[in-house]
């Protein structure tokens, strides 16, 4: 699934959801829980 996105940062980190399960995409809800094993976490650089 690929989608333009705009993303204001709010938090130093967060997760990026990968299994398209989440309800609050870009971002991990949790959704995958139990299904899938690993989660991407990214920090904004200090540029942005």
């Amino acid at each position: 699934m690929m989608a333009k996105v705009q993303i204001k940062v709010t938090k130093q980190t967060f997760s990026l959801c990968r299994c398209g399960l989440s309800n609050n995409v870009p971002f991990c809800d949790g959704s995958h829980k139990g299904k899938f094993h690993s989660v991407v976490r990214a920090t904004p650089s200090e540029s942005q």
